[in-house]
Order: C-alpha cells, then structure tokens, then sequence
C-alpha cells in the first residue's frame, strides 16, 4: 500500500514532467501564441509542483518505517520519472494549432486527475484522501482554465 509521502512524491513527479515537457515544447513551437501558451502551462505545471511539495511536507509521516518509505520512495521514483503520462507520445513538433494543443493538455490533466483519483480511493485515511481530493482541485483547476480558452478560441 502507499503512503501519502509516496502520492506525493509521485504528484511532485508528474509536475516536474509536465513542466519540463512544456517547457521543451515552448521553446520549440514557431507559433507565437502557441509557445505563450505551452509556456503559461509549463509555469502553471511549475506552481503545482510547489504545491505539492509543501502539502507533502506538512503531511509527512515521521512515524513510518524509514526504510520502507525510502524503498517505496525510489520504486515510485522509478516507476514515474521519466513518464508523462498521455504527453509520451505526443509529437508537438507536429500540433500546429493552439486549439489541437489546448485538447492535447486538457488530456493529460484529466489523465493526472484519473490517476490522483485512483489512488484516492485507495487511501484509508480520511485525511489522506482530502488531502488528495486538494489535488484533484487544482488539477481540475486546470481543465477549467483550458477549457474556457479553448472555449474562447471557438467562439472568436
């Protein structure tokens, strides 16, 4: 079973994917509006990983078996570190408008939603399982946030 140190440290993971390929993406994109956007995510990727990283800190559990936290840490680590989830096989190289873009990360944080929510249900702490539902608000943050522009973009 995972600790909430493990979810975390996972969620810290994933942002810090998110932002680097983002921000990989930006600098790549000819587009300008496009490049401010992947930007605007990659930033956004960045304070979420902040985020997650203090709750993580505040909700660390001093009483766990050291060892096994820090063996369950790296197996975490590895499992994730070079992942981003639906952004793995995503060519930005070839995504030439911002609403195709806009679809591409809306995707992937309703992926980081599913997958906070599944370990959500896995959590027998009350707490733990608000603690993860926070991250689910900010992730669905997120979607809102794309889906108006996307939504603004539609309707221009």
């Amino acid at each position: 079973m995972f600790t909430i140190d493990d979810i975390f440290s996972m969620a810290v993971q994933i942002e810090l994917n998110g932002s680097r390929t983002y921000q990989h993406a930006a600098q790549q994109a000819t587009d300008r509006q496009l490049s401010d956007l992947l930007q605007w995510m990659a930033d956004e990727e960045q304070a979420h990983y902040r985020h997650f990283e203090k709750l993580r800190r505040r909700r660390a559990d001093l009483s766990e078996n050291p060892v096994q936290a820090e063996m369950s840490r790296f197996l975490m680590q590895d499992m994730i570190s070079e992942r981003t989830f639906t952004l793995d096989h995503v060519d930005f190289s070839q995504i030439d408008s911002v609403a195709a873009m806009l679809e591409t990360m809306i995707e992937f944080e309703q992926d980081t939603i599913a997958f906070y929510s599944l370990f959500q249900s896995m959590m027998p702490d009350l707490a733990d399982r608000e603690t993860i539902a926070d991250m689910i608000a900010e992730e669905n943050k997120h979607v809102q946030r794309l889906t108006e522009y996307r939504k603004r973009l539609i309707d221009r």
